[in-house]
């Protein structure tokens, strides 16, 4: 699992530096959009319909920047027939950037309404679900430590510290359903910062506004992924 952890990390680092060499990234925009479109019929993201809402959200967020609208309206709807409150939340990560750009009212505005619909949503939901996510992420926090277990670790350590959760009786994560705990988790408050370092590094380096709402969108929908 720290292996294959590893080589998830190489592939992102390289997906950056790709997309440092493109000058005009629409394109890519487009065939993100329609792959995540075109694989919603055929049922590749099963059995998680979340994994294909969050696709969803993201090229979304790539494809409203640069105005491809009719992809963006095919995205919407996948987003919504996934029922993805991650993805909601990275959709609405994105809005309430951009909004704030513009004015610190409708950046307020949206932000509390994204969070009373999401907020809505996760109550509507499985109270058994809520409550495990949340006793998740207690525990991992209590797992927290200086510099982390070792990538690929959480599935195997996280048992030594669930004290909120039954993982005998009841479901033993895989992951903490939160990115950032879990950067936190496998590599520590050392690797932790540094992770927070390469956000902002690329953040500050976005050539355009699209850029730089893609990746809030991505961190928003990490909140809970």
């Amino acid at each position: 699992d720290g292996t294959g952890e590893a080589i998830q990390w190489l592939i992102a680092v390289g997906v950056v530096l790709f997309g440092a060499t493109v000058v005009n990234p629409k394109s890519l925009y487009l065939g993100f959009g329609l792959g995540v479109i075109l694989a919603y019929p055929f049922d590749w993201y099963a059995p998680n319909p979340d994994l294909v809402g969050e696709a969803a959200a993201v090229a979304l967020v790539a494809c409203a920047t640069v105005r491809l609208w009719l992809p963006a309206l095919g995205l919407l709807v996948v987003l919504a027939l996934s029922h993805s409150r991650g993805g909601l939340l990275g959709v609405c990560c994105a809005a309430t950037a951009l909004a704030f750009a513009k004015s610190w009212k409708l950046g307020t505005a949206i932000a509390l309404s994204g969070a009373l619909f999401i907020g809505t949503l996760a109550y509507l939901g499985a109270a058994s679900d809520n409550a495990e996510r949340r006793g998740i992420w207690a525990d991992t926090i209590n797992g927290i430590t200086l510099f982390g277990h070792g990538l690929g670790s959480f599935r195997y350590v996280f048992p030594d510290y669930a004290s909120h959760i039954n993982i005998i009786l009841g479901t033993r994560p895989d992951h903490a359903h939160d990115d950032f705990l879990e950067i936190l988790f496998e590599t520590g408050v050392v690797g932790g910062f540094f992770a927070v370092v390469a956000f902002g590094v690329i953040l500050a380096r976005g050539r355009h506004y699209a850029e730089t709402l893609i990746v809030i969108a991505t961190a928003g929908l990490g909140i809970t992924n």
